[in-house]
């Protein structure tokens, strides 16, 4: 059985911008089409990589004992 908890502690959102996590997925190929990265893609059919890429990343903290936890 699950119950619905509430939490009663201070919680904190923040942004920032990240360009190591943030990358193409999706790619122009010779065929026309839009191809994902993880399909495997020999680089000779890869026109190139569809952007812009959003570097944006959010967080959410959570105060536990005076110590702040990401969830």
């Amino acid at each position: 059985m699950y119950r619905d908890v509430v939490l009663c502690r201070p919680f904190a959102f923040g942004t920032t911008q990240e360009n190591r996590v943030a990358f193409h997925r999706r790619l122009r190929c010779n065929d026309g089409k839009t191809h994902m990265n993880w399909e495997g893609l020999d680089p000779e059919f890869v026109i190139e990589p569809l952007g812009p890429i959003d570097p944006q990343v959010t967080t959410l903290s959570i105060d536990q004992e005076g110590k702040p936890r990401l969830p």
